[in-house]
């Protein structure tokens, strides 16, 4: 079984299902486990707490799933709806989100689990568009304190919980990183496009020298996407008007306001797929071009690929109409300030 486990933290499916009538059996035998009533109380209460907040919209409450698998409970919820409860949370700013999460089955404890649900959550949060994602667990619940470390949050201070417990509050720094890539980072990128999840879409048989013969090119910049430190993705950006790209695919695309910038992008490791990561990655970097005033942003995905439609739309791009490109069809899309 922890062998099982295992593979499942480092490269498996995670999706997260509305919490409905059907699911709450499920966590009522959750909440009563020891590991989880420790730091969670009184499984009846709780239980009720659920279900009420996803009544009243109070809390956003989801059954976490793994490769089909139900492993926990996640939900998120608006600090500042809460003040009266816990006076700190008077100090957080509009637009903060708070998580709360635990792991049901005890077989599903100490095999990163917890950490890679936390981390698709909060990518599912982040390309939402919320501001500050935070997360309080008891100051004394090592176990799930390192967890979200390892997701991404770091600690901030200690606050007093509504039982008189100290309440460790941790916020989680949007840790994608774009770092100029440099030929060192070639191998890596034609490793990428060679599994099959990327060749499937990005198949020409140029795509590698058309990417490593670029690399000093005024009007297009690459970069290796990170999280943690640890690349996982490739992106490139490039100016609409310029020479570079004017004679093959400014007339696919139609007129664009002069500093337009189109992107493409891939996710090179698979355990990243299904995660949420695509749309906040692209959000967060999109996001940093409208900040510096670039008026519009284009991508164009094929109309076949709904993975990568999908993560599109959530990082605020719309869909325009189809065009022809050097590429085959694609699917115009832009995203405005």
């Amino acid at each position: 079984m922890r062998a099982r486990n295992e593979r499942a933290a480092s490269d498996s499916d995670i999706h997260f299902v509305p919490v409905g009538e059907e699911h709450l059996p499920l966590l009522a035998g959750w909440l009563a486990e020891p590991h989880v009533r420790q730091w969670w109380g009184d499984p009846a209460i709780e239980l009720e707490l659920i279900r009420n907040g996803r009544e009243t919209g109070e809390a956003d409450g989801y059954v976490a799933f793994v490769d089909g698998v139900a492993v926990g409970y996640v939900q998120s919820w608006e600090p500042l709806k809460f003040i009266g409860a816990e006076p700190w949370i008077a100090d957080l700013a509009s637009g903060t989100i708070g998580v709360d999460v635990f792991v049901g089955p005890k077989d599903f404890l100490g095999c990163g689990i917890g950490p890679r649900i936390i981390e698709a959550f909060v990518a599912k949060l982040w390309a939402e568009g919320h501001d500050r994602i935070i997360i309080d667990p008891d100051a004394a619940n090592v176990r799930a304190i390192r967890a979200y470390e390892r997701a991404g949050f770091v600690r901030d201070k200690v606050v007093p919980g509504p039982d008189g417990d100290d309440t460790l509050l941790m916020t989680h720094r949007t840790s994608y990183g774009f770092r100029p890539m440099t030929a060192q980072d070639l191998p890596l990128v034609r490793d990428w496009l060679a599994r099959p999840h990327v060749a499937e879409w990005w198949h020409d048989a140029g795509d590698f020298e058309f990417v490593s013969g670029d690399l000093d090119h005024p009007d297009l910049a690459q970069f290796i996407v990170t999280l943690g430190g640890k690349p996982f993705a490739y992106l490139q950006c490039y100016r609409m008007e310029d020479a570079y790209k004017a004679s093959e695919w400014n007339g696919c695309f139609g007129p664009q306001p002069s500093g337009t910038r189109g992107i493409d992008q891939i996710i090179g490791e698979a355990g990243m797929l299904s995660c949420g990561h695509g749309s906040a990655f692209i959000r967060q970097f999109v996001d940093g071009l409208l900040r510096s005033g670039v008026p519009r942003i284009v991508i164009d995905p094929s109309p076949s690929n709904p993975r990568a439609i999908r993560a599109y739309e959530k990082a605020g791009f719309r869909p325009v109409r189809e065009v022809d490109t050097p590429d085959g069809r694609a699917l115009l899309m832009i995203r405005e300030p």
